[in-house]
């Protein structure tokens, strides 16, 4: 179970390293709370036994998020069947 935890934790920083640099790029402020801060806090890392990431983004960010992200992935589709 450790070793589970440890590969998911492991995929949520690599998944919040890539939030992190869209959220930077589009210039949407957001901030970790939570389980995420107290484990970046006392742990260096992750809560030994947290499965999440926590992030909080105020209303209007949030949906400057949805918006921007909708496109993002709408890109990503056009160009691989553009590719195939």
């Amino acid at each position: 179970m450790a070793q589970e935890i440890q590969l998911i934790q492991h995929k949520l920083t690599d998944m919040l390293a890539t939030l992190i640099e869209f959220l930077d790029q589009q210039g949407i402020e957001y901030v970790a709370v939570g389980g995420t801060v107290l484990g970046a806090y006392r742990h260096l890392g992750f809560i030994p036994w947290d499965d999440d990431i926590d992030v909080f983004m105020e209303f209007e960010s949030y949906h400057k998020f949805l918006r921007l992200f909708a496109e993002f992935e709408n890109y990503k589709r056009r160009t691989s069947k553009e590719r195939l």
